[in-house]
């Protein structure tokens, strides 16, 4: 792993071949992602982290042996209050089953085999049929998967459920926790104990959010506990991540110039099948960072618009937009 994260930069000068070179990953690697637009972090049980990746991982949350990375959104309801989430300022909603069951039966054939997300601006646990859902992906031949905030764990049904799995933890502390708004750490970790005692730790993927706090104590909580991978996002800063933060967080987002006519331009996910959002609602789009979706009628529409010019603010201040 070492070896590949210093060999890609010199591989990444040559910008034709990225593409077959991320498609070379997707099908067959087992390298984790996570992306907020600006920057990735990626952090193996042996503490490898390689910032060159980004050129070529971007939107990628999760590769495993299959295709097209599919992430639903099936609620934006949660029972914590994360100062940096979006979610906490949107409806709160589940998605239908009737709206669910579309998207995934969608999937084939065209996409034969598809890791499948559900995981949103919410707690997936939270929606009254999760069980279902997680189980109607199975059936439907993909591979389910989700990022829980770890406060209503079913051990045992998650271990039989999910080859893998992602738990959010921010800090050990409970005073910081509290304070970011992730409640209840003392059942959190409860849970992730329960969890690993039916679960080996190697399937379960920590995601934490760097918000300032000191992330040294959770770095070697995971290496100590033989967790499978650490993935540490940076705070997003697109307007429509950080207009949702809190007074707490000191943060500037970055906004799109401002000039009469602005360069046609685009971005890979745009461009390229490298994943899909589907919101609670069902609308279908090409990346899981646009959180306002005004303006954007369809995957097709957006690439015309952004082709004239014409940036909506689900896009704006995005370090992905690249010109024509």
């Amino acid at each position: 792993m070492r070896f590949v994260g210093y060999l890609l930069p010199g591989v990444l000068a040559l910008w034709p071949i990225e593409k077959w070179y991320l498609d070379c990953l997707l099908r067959h690697s087992e390298l984790y992602a996570a992306c907020i637009s600006e920057e990735i972090f990626f952090t193996t049980a042996g503490q490898f982290c390689n910032p060159f990746l980004a050129q070529i991982a971007v939107g990628v949350f999760l590769v495993q042996l299959g295709n097209l990375f599919h992430q639903i959104e099936i609620t934006t309801r949660c029972n914590f209050s994360c100062s940096y989430c979006a979610g906490r300022s949107m409806d709160q909603q589940d998605m239908d089953w009737e709206t669910f069951k579309a998207i995934v039966d969608g999937l084939s054939p065209q996409h034969q085999h598809c890791t499948v997300s559900l995981q949103g601006e919410g707690e997936p646990s939270l929606h009254p049929l999760f069980w279902c859902m997680a189980d109607y992906v199975t059936t439907s031949g993909h591979t389910p998967y989700s990022i829980l905030n770890g406060s209503r764990l079913d051990a045992a049904r998650i271990a039989a459920t999910f080859p893998r799995i992602g738990i959010s933890l921010d800090t050990l502390d409970a005073s910081t926790a509290e304070r970011i708004g992730r409640h209840n750490l003392t059942k959190v970790l409860r849970n992730l104990e329960e969890l690993t005692a039916v679960m080996s730790p190697s399937r379960i993927t920590v995601m934490s959010v760097d918000m300032g706090q000191p992330l040294g104590p959770l770095r070697a909580w995971v290496r100590q506990r033989g967790f499978g991978r650490h993935v540490i996002q940076p705070l997003a800063r697109k307007d429509d991540y950080a207009r949702h933060y809190g007074t707490a967080i000191r943060f500037t987002p970055r906004r799109q110039p401002e000039s009469a006519v602005r360069p046609s331009s685009t971005c890979r996910f745009v461009q390229s099948d490298l994943m899909r959002f589907y919101t609670w609602k069902g609308q279908e789009l090409p990346c899981c960072f646009i959180k306002d979706t005004t303006g954007i009628e369809s995957i097709p529409q957006l690439k015309q618009s952004l082709a004239r010019g014409e940036v909506p603010p689900g896009c704006s201040g995005c370090s992905e937009l690249r010109p024509l």
